[in-house]
């Protein structure tokens, strides 16, 4: 036999939200801590339901975080992609890099002749092309490309075999794999950051 129950939905409307389409949110509470909220924007919606939110709605989302509701609203979105920002990681390396230029010069194991050639050099280096193409293959710099001069950076360097192995271990201990923004998330955030601040200024739920 069909049964048909019916359930008190909130439903609110929010316009003139800077860099955002016009949010709608709906709201169904359960009672006893259980709710249900649908966000829409523009041509998008997402759902999440909690059955087990320890008080009221407003409660709920005064404690937790935002990161915490994205994922709820997307399961397993993540902020960033696969794909390796090397542009991101080139300026880490011209940062790190020149600083210990700086600390090489500093220690005196490098003449000022040398170490303006290694921080000319450092802008000269294409790193984008060393940049090995996944993460597990961090020992795999491609330090035989024609930008890395073993005579400038074994100056930096001081490997005996005339290889740049040292540079290479540096490069692994020192530059961390970066990854490009996943714009989806981002863009859900700012949706979700709103919706939080609503939801948490409404005196009625």
């Amino acid at each position: 036999m069909m049964i048909v129950q019916e359930s008190l939905v909130k439903k609110l409307h929010i316009t003139e939200i800077d860099r955002l389409d016009p949010v709608t949110i709906l709201v169904e509470d359960y009672g006893d801590g259980r709710s249900e909220v649908i966000i829409k924007c523009y041509d998008q919606s997402w759902t999440s339901y909690w059955g087990g939110m320890g008080g009221s709605v407003k409660d709920f989302f005064s404690r937790v975080n935002v990161d915490y509701l994205v994922n709820c609203f997307s399961r397993g979105i993540r902020p960033t992609t696969d794909n390796i920002d090397k542009h991101k990681m080139s300026k880490v390396f011209e940062q790190k890099i020149r600083a210990k230029i700086k600390e090489e010069r500093y220690n005196g194991w490098l003449n000022k002749k040398d170490a303006r050639l290694l921080w000319d050099c450092s802008d000269d280096i294409d790193f984008e092309s060393i940049v090995p193409e996944h993460n597990h293959e961090c020992f795999n710099w491609d330090m035989d490309h024609w930008s890395v001069d073993y005579n400038i950076w074994s100056k930096l360097f001081y490997d005996t075999d005339h290889t740049l192995s040292e540079f290479e271990q540096w490069l692994w201990e020192n530059i961390e794999f970066e990854y490009e923004n996943n714009y989806e998330y981002d863009y859900l955030y700012r949706i979700v950051e709103v919706v939080k601040d609503v939801l948490t200024k409404l005196d009625s739920l």
